[in-house]
């Protein structure tokens, strides 16, 4: 898991306003709703749960682990552990589109990641604590269904 402490800071705050916009004289739809959007986006890349098992890595954002992807473990060619730099992947929450760029990232936080090398020339950039373990495993476990 990573986490990310500005973005909770910002999803209180941003709840805190649109409920406070509510509560006071009219609600207003475009003061409250931008705000709980806010809320809510924010709170969605608060946390980023990465789980390594045979059929490969899933990834779940937020507190609620919603929404969730999963990389299949016959896509990865290989993994690495890296230092993430957030701007350099386009910023936090999920950049990019493998189908589209051939290329995506979802980032929490700088410092520690990993680096998928996908099936396509595709890469896969993921915010992980303890990304050397995680690397490992996925090496393992793909050069596992690779073997005949």
């Amino acid at each position: 898991a990573a986490h990310n402490g500005w973005l909770a800071a910002i999803a209180v705050v941003a709840a805190a306003a649109g409920a406070v916009g509510g509560l006071l004289g009219r609600p207003s739809a475009i003061a409250i709703v931008p705000a709980l959007v806010t809320a809510i986006v924010c709170g969605c890349f608060v946390e980023l749960h990465a789980r390594v098992d045979e059929r490969g890595l899933t990834i779940a954002f937020g507190p609620w682990r919603f929404p969730r992807m999963r990389i299949a473990i016959d896509r990865i060619e290989s993994a690495r552990a890296k230092e993430i730099a957030p701007m350099a992947n386009g910023g936090w929450g999920y950049r990019g589109s493998l189908s589209l760029f051939g290329r995506a990232a979802a980032i929490v936080r700088g410092g520690e990641g990993i680096e998928l090398q996908l099936a396509g020339d595709q890469v896969f950039v993921l915010s992980v604590d303890d990304a050397a373990t995680a690397a490992g495993l996925l090496n393992d476990l793909a050069a596992r269904t690779r073997r005949p």
